[in-house]
């Protein structure tokens, strides 16, 4: 049967970007007055999103719209919070739902302060959230469920510090069920003030999926407006001090401040028929700073430089980055091959793991040149000439090759007259004999060559071991210009990283040489920040099925593109999925 295509609505979430300040939000005062579930039905539409604040400048870029506005009343913003009560034991069954709210003189609980997400109860068994640091005496549950004890201890702890020490000495913080139970603890009280089980996490929102979560920052308005049986309240800024944050019901109308994302900078498309994903700006804010000193210095002694004065020799990530790099260069006038952040550890092995006597054995080319030169990328595998001279070559090279049989003490050698590159050559050898051969000595060299008459790769070889002084790792080969080189790599275990000044060229070279060399510097940290990224997109297939397959194909164009640092992940709804048919008509609900 055909399906229908259906109009579907999902929640990306980008995670990680470096935002820099081109990002701030641009703040959108509106009058309203509109429920706070109105304000962000009209700020999506319109703009974003309700207002978030996720920075000290876009805090202050709030209140100059608010200032510029000339507004003198508090306004929504997309901060949310969902209520939901618990008792400290998990308890769900009959008289969960009982509360003893104090009435007098504020209607209970009221959410005044930050961090009122525990309980107390006073000595007339009136209960009031309170701020779980509060130190106070508690009450600890023994006994069964059907018949449970109450144990009032008076010695005062915050209200994770007493749950711990029920746990510990009796059951839990005691959970009260109803009017018999509550009268039963109250007669306990001597103390003020004391805790109970009962109590809620935070669970505070921003319209636009961030997450909120540093109370400590925040400083929070008085509020004596009772949060009776909500189960979700909404923020409100005040315009005086827009740092001060309260709650309230969301059903009120008040004025409200949407966002929007800045202009379009570097445009990316995914593909067109999966999800479109335009307009984001992509910052320039990681390239990284060139300094170049004339030196002459060892690699070792400019890294020590480098790490010192600025960051770290030289890396490079991008092509953005190569390019500062030439520029930096040619600005200094620089005629001379200069140190960078590469190197490469050299580890030779032999394809069948062999350590024993003579696994050191090796039998160089020495003319016209002195091998391994290491002149090619990807040159970490051994091939054999006809005199029996070893070369490094191109593992992706395609030669004949020699098989190992026989056993260890009298190993036989079997010439394959196929061309194929290195790892094929030994998965031939693998299943058909027993690995390509491990030469150990003068003799078995002799024996070999005997067998050999044209390029032939034998079992050694050695990993690319290549990394960037600060850490980051280098595996792409592919995209780098190579300078040929004919230095021998001798009996060097590491190998230092230049590049030609005219092209930008990589090559290798012992690290004792003296050269001048090139530092770079990292720009002062730009904020992490989170992005949400709203997609309407038509389909006939249901796209919770195969959202995990989107997300990889978003995130593998993002690479594509050169942008780096960045998680994507999918905001699900309460139901557990992400994509949900649009309806018309129907107001967004939180």
């Amino acid at each position: 049967m055909m399906m229908m295509a259906r109009i579907l609505l999902g929640v990306l979430c980008l995670s990680g970007w470096c935002i820099s300040t081109c990002l701030l939000h641009q703040y959108h005062y509106v009058a309203g007055p509109l429920t706070w579930t109105e304000a962000q039905t009209f700020c999506r539409k319109t703009y974003t999103d309700l207002a978030t604040f996720g920075s000290p400048e876009e805090k202050s870029q709030l209140l100059s719209t608010l200032s510029s506005a000339g507004v003198n009343s508090d306004v929504w913003i997309g901060l949310y919070s969902k209520i939901v009560w618990r008792w400290s034991n998990g308890y769900r069954g009959d008289g969960a739902e009982y509360r003893n709210w104090n009435n007098n003189p504020n209607d209970e609980p009221d959410f005044s302060e930050p961090n009122q997400f525990c309980v107390c109860t006073a000595k007339d068994g009136r209960w009031w959230d309170s701020p779980c640091d509060d130190e106070r005496p508690f009450i600890c549950m023994a006994g069964t469920e059907l018949e449970p004890e109450f144990v009032f201890v008076n010695k005062k702890m915050n209200w994770s510090a007493a749950q711990k020490h029920c746990r510990e000495n009796s059951t839990d913080l005691a959970t009260v069920r109803n009017n018999t139970e509550n009268t039963k603890m109250k007669i306990m009280l001597t103390a003020k003030w004391t805790w109970i089980g009962l109590f809620r996490d935070p669970n505070m929102y921003w319209s636009d999926g961030s997450g909120f979560t540093d109370l400590s920052v925040r400083d929070w308005a008085t509020s004596r407006e009772s949060l009776g049986s909500k189960t979700v309240i909404c923020g409100v800024a005040s315009v005086k001090h827009v740092n001060q944050l309260s709650f309230t019901g969301c059903e009120k109308r008040l004025p409200f401040v949407c966002y929007s994302a800045p202009p379009p900078g570097e445009r990316f498309t995914t593909n067109p028929t999966l999800v479109p994903l335009t307009g984001w700006c992509i910052s320039t804010c990681l390239l990284h700073q060139y300094h170049y000193v004339a030196g002459p210095l060892t690699w070792t002694e400019a890294q020590t430089f480098c790490r010192k004065t600025y960051t770290d020799l030289a890396t490079i990530g991008s092509p953005e980055e190569k390019s500062q790099l030439l520029s930096t260069l040619s600005s200094a006038g620089v005629n001379s091959d200069v140190w960078i952040g590469l190197y490469s550890k050299i580890v030779w092995r032999w394809s069948n793991g062999y350590r024993g006597d003579g696994a050191e054995y090796r039998n160089w080319k020495h003319y016209p040149h002195d091998e391994p030169d290491f002149s090619q990328p990807n040159a970490f595998c051994v091939c054999t000439g006809d005199d029996g001279g070893w070369w490094d070559s191109p593992c992706h090279g395609e030669q004949s090759f020699m098989c190992m049989a026989g056993t260890e003490l009298e190993p036989e050698f079997v010439f394959v007259n196929k061309k194929m590159n290195w790892s094929a050559a030994q998965k031939h050898c693998r299943e058909n004999s027993t690995d390509l051969a491990t030469v150990r000595n003068n003799t078995e060299n002799t024996k070999m060559k005997m067998l050999t008459t044209t390029w032939t790769w034998i079992g050694l070889f050695r990993d690319p071991n290549m990394y960037w002084s600060d850490g980051s790792g280098f595996t792409d080969l592919s995209v780098r210009d190579w300078a040929t080189s004919r230095e021998s790599l001798g009996s060097k275990t590491v190998i230092c990283g230049v590049a030609s000044v005219k092209n930008v060229q990589l090559s290798f070279t012992g690290c004792e040489k003296r050269l001048p060399f090139v530092c770079y510097s990292a720009p002062p940290p730009a904020p992490v920040k989170r992005q949400v990224v709203k997609l309407r997109i038509k389909s006939s297939v249901d796209l919770n099925a195969v959202k995990e397959e989107m997300l990889r194909k978003l995130q593998d164009k993002l690479e594509e593109k050169g942008v780096s640092g960045v998680t994507l992940k999918w905001r699900e709804q309460p139901d557990g999925k992400v994509f949900h048919k649009e309806r018309k008509g129907k107001k967004t609900e939180l």
